[in-house]
């Protein structure tokens, strides 16, 4: 699902550009903002978002309860990279939310959701 399906908190904007899935990423450079699906029925979490020398780390939560910290720091810049969050046993339902854990750039361009 595109950035765009997120719901974001005061903190972010959205830009816009060809190197983004479906032409748009979700950005911020300040600490604890969040992005959330309200409605996420899922079994594997992927993150798809840029990763560079200058990148933050993201918090990935399920109904409030920490799945997993992801970095996003890396030696030369990634567009749309797919990062791995973590797979259940089963589907899970509920509020799924991105948190930031920095002040450094964080571009988020969509989440990979499966329910297989």
């Amino acid at each position: 699902m595109d950035d765009r399906s997120l719901t974001s908190s005061n903190g972010w904007s959205r830009t816009t550009g060809s190197a983004y899935y479906a032409g748009t990423a979700t950005v911020t450079s300040k600490a604890k903002v969040t992005l959330t699906r309200a409605d996420a029925q899922t079994k594997h979490i992927a993150l798809i978002a840029t990763r560079c020398p200058s990148c933050g780390s993201v918090a990935v939560y399920g109904n409030s309860s920490l799945i997993k910290t992801i970095s996003l720091r890396a030696p030369a810049t990634q567009r749309q990279a797919v990062l791995d969050v973590t797979t259940f046993n089963s589907i899970k339902s509920g509020k799924l939310t991105l948190r930031t854990q920095d002040t450094r750039s964080v571009q988020i361009d969509g989440l990979g959701l499966s329910r297989s």
